[in-house]
């Protein structure tokens, strides 16, 4: 009967520490690019580059930490040029460390074009605004 009574016990107190906790973090607070802007031609005059079909890449993303793997998202695109957002999206594209890759052959109007990013692992959602600029020359 008293082992009976310590079992409960241990049981007892091992129960309330068996909640939902997320699973491990994600942090973006010190987010950035370096440098923060992708200057893409909208005509191609490298050679090399049309051969290959080398899509414009930017730099990975730092200083964003968390649990891997971390996907990254477009959330939202502003602009002071009127854009398709179905093209751009179509045309830019964010690979998994944060590399946003441009195809040689878009159909994006000349302008700036501010990003918004969202970071996403399994537990965390988090939204980094205005963190890359594209410029269309």
């Amino acid at each position: 009967m008293k082992y009976i009574v310590i079992i409960v016990a241990v049981v007892g107190m091992l129960l309330p520490s068996c909640k939902d906790y997320p699973v491990g973090y994600l942090s973006t607070e010190y987010a950035k690019y370096n440098p923060d802007e992708l200057l893409v031609k909208k005509e191609v005059t490298d050679p090399h580059r049309i051969e290959f079909n080398i899509p414009w890449l930017s730099l990975p993303i730092e200083g964003v930490e968390g649990t891997a793997p971390i996907l990254y998202t477009i959330k939202e695109v502003k602009s002071q040029t009127s854009f398709d957002m179905d093209q751009f999206l179509k045309d830019v594209n964010v690979r998994g460390n944060g590399i946003f890759e441009v195809a040689l052959d878009h159909k994006i109007p000349s302008g700036n074009y501010v990003i918004s990013l969202q970071a996403k692992n399994e537990g965390h959602t988090q939204l980094i605004s205005d963190i890359f600029t594209i410029v269309i020359e």
